[in-house]
């Protein structure tokens, strides 16, 4: 799967990983909810919640829109991103350059108040070094510790480096383990010799993604039902095998045939390799 076709397939999986960076207390589910039911879930979360959530939902539908039209990378990307991230937080500053000192929690880090010509010439040093998954993450971790805006700057360098990435094709920046990140990103603003650490930190996460993603099958169904609005019940009736099989099967207490696994994937529209992968 090219890496177009995955932020596509795992749309509200990045809206979610995204979100969560400011430890909002969202859930995968949580984030579906809000992404399926725009006007109607408003009501059910903290506005803060909803506008994490719909900053990157935004941000997310724009960068496949630039993928589309294949906008070369600048610095206009950069702000037009937190713009949406920051839209609904930050009306009057969102995409605004930082014009005061701020203060970082878990840090004594003091980032200088930035300039536009030296983002700017930051930004191309950045596009300039040779496309890889670990320059990515470089990018991310070098605009998360600038904190080139008022808000929103560990969301808005993720959706950034991952557009780079995305556009040569090289894998996405998945955060699976939020708290852990952020460990090793404050470790980093407190020490530029840990940009090494913080970098094998997001690059361990992105193999358990992979070794994890044809392994962990309870999950991947999980999720695919709940995109599509399906009970268990309404699985197994669909793929004509018995539901209290399939339970047994989420449950990992039963063993998926190839026959079934085909038919459970072709419901989901999805790879049935990602769930019996020989």
């Amino acid at each position: 799967m090219n890496a177009f076709n995955e932020l596509r397939k795992n749309f509200i999986e990045f809206v979610f990983e995204g979100a969560e960076l400011e430890g909002l207390g969202l859930t995968y589910a949580k984030t579906h909810d809000i992404v399926s039911n725009l006007q109607k879930s408003k009501n059910r979360y903290t506005w803060q919640q909803y506008n994490a959530v719909k900053g990157m939902l935004d941000a997310y539908q724009q960068i496949i829109d630039w993928l589309e039209k294949k906008d070369e990378i600048s610095f206009f990307h950069l702000k037009e991103l937190n713009i949406l991230i920051d839209f609904y937080e930050e009306l009057s500053f969102a995409g605004q350059l930082r014009m005061k000192n701020i203060v970082i929690g878990g840090t004594n880090y003091q980032p200088p108040i930035p300039n536009k010509q030296n983002i700017s010439e930051l930004i191309n040093e950045l596009l300039n070094m040779p496309p890889s998954f670990e320059n990515g993450i470089k990018i991310m971790a070098k605009l998360s510790k600038i904190q080139c805006f008022n808000n929103g700057n560990k969301r808005t360098a993720l959706v950034f480096a991952n557009f780079l990435l995305i556009k040569n094709n090289l894998p996405i920046i998945h955060i699976k383990n939020h708290e852990e990140y952020i460990h090793r990103l404050v470790d980093y603003y407190n020490d530029e010799l840990q940009l090494n650490t913080f970098i094998a930190c997001v690059k361990q996460m992105q193999e358990n993604q992979y070794s994890n993603k044809n392994s962990d099958v309870s999950k991947l169904i999980k999720i695919n039902m709940l995109n599509r609005n399906l009970t268990q019940y309404q699985l197994a009736k669909k793929c004509g095998i018995d539901s209290g099989f399939l339970s047994r099967i989420i449950n990992k207490k039963a063993k998926l045939s190839i026959n079934v696994a085909k038919k459970i994937a072709d419901v989901l529209n999805i790879n049935w390799k990602d769930l019996f992968p020989i």
